[in-house]
């Protein structure tokens, strides 16, 4: 994911994109739009950095810095804000795809790194998806709405919580999973601002975290009979 020192040996002098992706089993559907739309946009950015002092920590904060200013234009909520919003939350997760390529591709892999950008992704996408929430109800003043927003931005937390249980409970390495969810959320957020509906993506997320939230629970008590 991202780094915390230097390494023993020289980096490659040219950028690999191959060396600086994660190893799938397959291309989910998920996964195309993290696969074939961020993970292209993001190999420029580090192709531009990629020689530069840049770090792959660095990239993790001003990933996270332009998330939480994305998430706070959501709330005024009027539609060129959410535009703009969705928009800085989009490249927000690109900078994002970058910090780990940047570290695989420098061999500057190590657990703090992923650590720091495990905990800075949960805290922009709490902020965006509580901003949505805030967002609807600043305009429409819907107090359901809001609630059932609050709900979900919680439950995203606590689904992701539930996977890495499960996997540090099974000794499975993160396959990137939550990436490509991460990735297909961003991308409707700004398909929802545009087309001005903050309502389906309130939907949308209550409907996801419910789903994936009950599966994941089910899982736990699963491995508990066995």
């Amino acid at each position: 994911m991202t780094e915390m020192r230097e390494p023993a040996a020289e980096p490659p002098v040219a950028f690999d994109f191959r060396a600086s992706l994660k190893r799938r089993r397959s291309i989910t559907f998920f996964g195309f739009f993290d696969d074939y739309l961020n993970r292209p946009l993001a190999a420029l950015l580090v192709k531009v950095v990629y020689r530069t002092r840049v770090t792959p920590n660095q990239l993790s904060l001003i990933s996270a810095l332009i998330g939480l200013i994305g998430a706070g234009l959501i709330v005024p909520a009027s539609h060129l804000s959410l535009i703009l919003a969705a928009v800085l939350c989009q490249i927000a997760s690109v900078v994002d795809g970058a910090d780990g390529m940047l570290a695989r591709a420098k061999g500057l892999v190590s657990e703090y790194g992923a650590m720091l950008d495990l905990f800075l992704d949960r805290l922009v996408d709490f902020s965006v998806f509580v901003g949505i929430a805030l967002g609807h109800y600043h305009r429409f003043h819907a107090s359901l709405f809001l609630i059932i927003g609050l709900i979900g931005a919680g439950l995203y937390q606590v689904q992701i919580i539930f996977f890495y249980l499960l996997n540090d409970f099974r000794k499975v390495k993160d396959s990137g999973v939550n990436g490509e969810i991460r990735a297909f959320m961003f991308w409707l957020i700004l398909v929802y601002a545009v087309f001005n509906r903050l309502d389906f993506m309130i939907l949308t997320l209550i409907g996801e975290t419910a789903i994936n939230t009950s599966i994941r629970i089910v899982q736990c008590l699963r491995l508990g009979r066995r």
